[in-house]
């Protein structure tokens, strides 16, 4: 028996069935050198992925998830479809303290959800964090040079140009005008489902009015979609988010793409349909005369006219398609998804449901649609929409790379390189900060108790990089959640069965159908 093998069995195991089988592979040197590498392995890797670097020492919290040589991976594969829920689930286990996780051949990640080591991140430490080389190589395809994968000074030009848009003046223009017009469609269509006695996908109407808002707000391009039938490029634009999710989520993803040659495909006409849409809206604004240019002040009208960079060159075509996309997934889909996770949980909770109409009913009067100071006002309808996001924020998870190494509040030393994460999801269900009914729906909590910081309630981001449509986003979303309320009661088919897609944000799965049923 060759002596590296006999030196690692102890030698009062030896007896019986132990002994035969030394014996039987001292026979066998191949299957000896075999099952001593196999060991090796196995013991240098049992507390991190094999290929994972650098190697984390074990002073670090593992994902309870992990196992050696593989890492996460198969928790990640067999939780893919609960992914936000599994990693709270995680995140109990530990007492929701940082954790590091590792996959095969890949860099280890931190998934940090201390609100202190939030603020570290997002604010003290903020120059120290970009996005990073991890991000662009998986969402390059969808946000290009845009502002969720700027960093730098580009980022910042970028930022500045996109807050004349977001602010009050313009805010009370859009509940007069866009958000208006826009609701008046979305009446008339319920009016018509209500009449017939049928369900309808609340989650399509809220998409289609969101798209229709912001293509006006941001671009100026009236898309129509509240009154087309299929929408081409927000079907594609859906499946794009779900294909970046799973790079995002899985070490090996580009060398599943160059195998699975049909989904990549498919990938790429999405690209292509999604990069021809944009275009077609920047052609449009070329081909209007200087003079009707000047007479706008949308968000892509602004970026055309102000310099790229300190040499004074204009924004490419390429790059203004990178920013239209971007601020069409910040304008399209965040206020959505939250008005489509706030039916459902108005659904499930009635008494909340008739709070709301309450307060609206005794607000507008003989009102039909509120006014902005309405909006602004109505504590209780606004918490609703608070405890919605805060509970399903579209943004579930998010992350930064450090450029240098570093040391988070509690404790958690960050080597240059690495990338520090969070799950929006699992923090809002912390007991610590949240409370003992941290996963309940529970509008009260946003009247009755301390305001949030943003790194306690990341729904929109925080520090400098806090979300610029964050106040757009609430207001339009309690715009049409008191609209609609006001002339209807909507309810939700069966609420029991809805749960989320794993994509970039955090989409109900499948259709969101609902009983309309009148209210005036």
């Amino acid at each position: 028996m060759p002596a590296t093998i006999s030196a690692l069995i102890p030698q009062r195991a030896a007896p019986g069935l132990l002994a035969r089988l030394l014996a039987l592979l001292a026979g066998r040197p191949r299957v000896s050198t075999a099952l001593l590498l196999l060991a090796l392995v196995l013991v240098r890797n049992r507390h991190t992925a094999l290929g994972s670097y650098p190697r984390m020492s074990k002073s670090y919290i593992r994902h309870p998830g992990s196992v050696p040589v593989l890492g996460v991976i198969p928790w990640a594969i067999s939780n893919y479809d609960r992914l936000h829920d599994a990693m709270t689930d995680a995140f109990r286990q530990v007492g929701f303290k940082t954790v590091v996780i590792t996959a095969p051949f890949s860099p280890p990640r931190f998934i940090v959800s201390d609100p202190r080591c939030i603020e570290y991140v997002l604010r003290t430490n903020f120059d120290n964090f970009v996005k990073g080389k991890f991000f662009d190589d998986r969402l390059h395809d969808i946000l290009g040079t845009g502002i969720f994968n700027a960093d730098g000074e580009h980022w910042r030009v970028l930022r500045k140009t996109a807050a004349n848009i977001f602010t009050t003046r313009g805010f009370r223009m859009f509940v007069e005008t866009i958000f208006a017009d826009e609701m008046k469609l979305l009446v008339a269509k319920l009016d018509e489902t209500a009449v017939a006695g049928q369900a309808i996908d609340m989650k399509d109407l809220f998409f289609r009015f969101t798209l229709d808002g912001f293509g006006m707000i941001g671009f100026g391009y009236p898309l129509h979609c509240m009154s087309r039938g299929s929408v081409p490029f927000a079907a594609a634009f859906d499946r794009m988010q779900t294909y970046l999710a799973y790079r995002v989520t899985s070490p090996s993803w580009w060398i599943e793409e160059r195998i699975k040659a049909s989904a990549r495909s498919k990938f790429l006409a999405d690209k292509r349909l999604i990069r021809e849409f944009a275009q077609t809206i920047i052609d449009q604004r070329r081909a209007e005369t200087a003079e009707k240019r000047e007479a706008r002040s949308d968000l892509l009208t602004l970026l055309m006219n102000v310099s790229a960079d300190d040499s004074g060159r204009k924004y490419t075509d390429d790059e203004l398609r990178d920013h239209v996309l971007n601020f069409l997934i910040a304008g399209r889909d965040t206020t959505a998804q939250v008005l489509s996770w706030t039916v459902y949980y108005l659904s499930l909770h009635p008494e909340a449901r008739k709070k709301l109409m309450a307060e609206i009913d005794a607000t507008l009067g003989d009102a039909t649609y509120p006014t902005y100071e309405q909006v602004k006002g109505m504590k209780y309808a606004n918490a609703v929409f608070s405890e919605a996001l805060r509970l399903s924020p579209p943004v579930a998870r998010n992350g930064k790379t450090a450029i240098e190494a570093c040391t988070l509040p509690d404790g958690t030393f960050v080597p240059k390189g690495m990338t520090v994460g969070w799950f929006t999801y699992s923090m809002s269900r912390n007991p610590a900060v949240w409370g003992a009914d941290a996963e309940a729906f529970r509008p009260e909590r946003w009247i009755e108790e301390r305001i949030r910081t943003q790194y306690e309630n990341t729904s929109f981001n925080a520090g400098p990089r806090i979300c610029l449509g964050k106040a757009l986003a609430e207001l339009e979303g309690v715009y049409v959640l008191v609209s609609m309320f006001r002339h209807f009661d909507v309810v939700a088919v069966d609420p029991s069965k809805i749960t989320y897609a794993n994509s970039l944000t955090l989409p109900i799965k499948g259709e969101l159908d609902c009983r309309i049923t009148k209210r005036r």
